[in-house]
């Protein structure tokens, strides 16, 4: 089994939106890299804003997607 392969073919996932909690580190932060490089506009969101917007910039420069820190918290 080839487990370097990806799963999805090229731009299976163009012009969709997706949103990823806990998207400034670790899965998230993988799982966003993929979608974006499949095609896909993404928001990222956790409560760390400067966290975010570090790796939102770094995403955006290793796939040329897009990517939208987005902070949230509590009420």
């Amino acid at each position: 089994m080839d487990f370097k392969a990806k799963m999805l073919r090229d731009n299976a996932l163009k012009d969709k939106v997706i949103v990823i909690t806990g998207g400034g580190s670790g899965l998230g932060k993988a799982m966003t890299k993929y979608f974006m490089e499949l095609g896909a506009k993404t928001a990222i969101t956790s409560r760390d804003l400067d966290k975010l917007e570090v790796t939102a910039e770094e995403l955006v420069k290793e796939t040329g997607g897009e990517c939208l820190p987005c902070r949230v918290q509590k009420k």
